[in-house]
């Protein structure tokens, strides 16, 4: 369930996908979305405003949107989302909303 601390779930927002980002993101929430996320096929943004924590398989996760849909927007992105695209350099691959 979205919301719970760790958790990353996709969600229709006015005929769009997105993905929800909440608390820390780590391979155990990532996991859980692969499947549903070669289903669903491009993701066309990014939440992450409630986003505490990232982990290295989250951002492969992010990063590997962006090969579906260069154009991934990042809505409401949090400080810790953007300090570790920054820091990683992968910053330009994102637009901000």
């Amino acid at each position: 369930m979205i919301g719970t601390p760790g958790d990353i779930a996709l969600r229709a927002h006015e005929g769009e996908v997105h993905a929800v980002l909440v608390g820390e993101v780590d391979l155990d929430a990532v996991s859980r979305l692969k499947e549903e996320r070669d289903h669903v096929g491009v993701v066309h943004a990014v939440d992450s405003s409630a986003l505490t924590f990232l982990d290295s398989s989250g951002l492969r996760f992010l990063l590997g949107l962006t090969a579906l849909n260069p154009g991934i927007r990042l809505v409401d992105p949090s400080p810790v989302l953007l300090e570790l695209l920054e820091i990683t350099g992968t910053a330009g691959m994102f637009r901000v909303a």
